[in-house]
């Protein structure tokens, strides 16, 4: 069982109060596929069974938010103490750790002074960052 969004009734006047009231939707999903990220995260992919149309608008608005994800193989497991009470930390679509990759590939475009790849870049770079730190740290 997953929860994600769900609104009961969805008319043109509810549109708005989805974004605004944003309730935990509940679609019966099997997990299929599993990716590891470089970054250490993972991107999961599920499917689900057949859903109403007020269910994929729901799922839709929540198309590249952040949010929990929750899943067990019975609704009966779910506990209060299951559901986070806190936001999830994330911002804007990326990882901290996307936002300085992709920060740094930025600046490495518009500065590259040498022959370096953006990766060998990025790795002289987050080196670089580590020593200044450890250097505050002494």
């Amino acid at each position: 069982m997953i929860l994600f969004v769900f609104a009961p009734v969805v008319t043109p006047n509810t549109i708005l109060n989805l974004i605004k009231n944003m309730r935990a939707l509940q679609s019966p999903a099997q997990l299929v596929g599993i990716t590891p990220l470089k970054d250490g995260a993972l991107s999961l992919r599920f499917y689900t069974q057949e859903m109403t149309a007020k269910e994929k608008l729901l799922t839709l608005e929540y198309f590249q938010q952040f949010g929990w994800l929750l899943f067990k193989t019975d609704e009966k497991d779910f506990d209060d103490v299951d559901i986070p009470k806190e936001k999830s930390g994330m911002k804007e679509g990326k990882s901290p750790q996307q936002r300085l990759r992709a920060v740094l590939y930025i600046y490495w475009t518009k500065f590259k002074k040498d022959d370096l790849t953006f990766e060998e870049f990025y790795i002289r770079e987050m080196e670089r960052q580590i020593n200044a730190i450890k250097e505050k740290l002494e």
